[in-house]
């Protein structure tokens, strides 16, 4: 927040502005959008915390920078694919003999 304060001083302002705080979360230019949502929402909590000691503090609204990350696409096995994989599990090697039960833990893991 020390940069962002600092940015308003640079602007010679003496209060949180919706727009002055838009300006500055979207800095860098080449930021990802998760960042600048990110630091908008920084603003949002210290605008929220100054505007009970200066009420000309203006709150940015929730949803000015929108962001929703995109989710990865789940892959469904098949059946096939399962067993090959509790098969494979039941191959791993083992370099020490404390370690008989690794393979079946992985099967078990898999199995469920």
């Amino acid at each position: 927040m020390i940069d962002f304060v600092t940015f308003l001083e640079a602007n010679d302002t003496p209060y949180i502005t919706t727009e002055l705080a838009l300006a500055w979360a979207q800095r860098p230019p080449r930021a990802l959008p998760s960042h600048w949502a990110t630091r908008l929402g920084y603003v949002r909590v210290f605008a929220r915390y100054r505007a009970a000691a200066d009420p000309r503090t203006q709150i940015p609204p929730a949803g000015l920078l929108p962001f929703r990350p995109k989710r990865a696409r789940p892959y469904l096995y098949s059946k096939v694919d399962i067993q090959r994989l509790l098969a494979a599990a039941l191959e791993m090697p083992c370099r020490y003999s404390r370690c008989k039960l690794r393979p079946w833990t992985y099967y078990c893991l898999f199995d469920c």
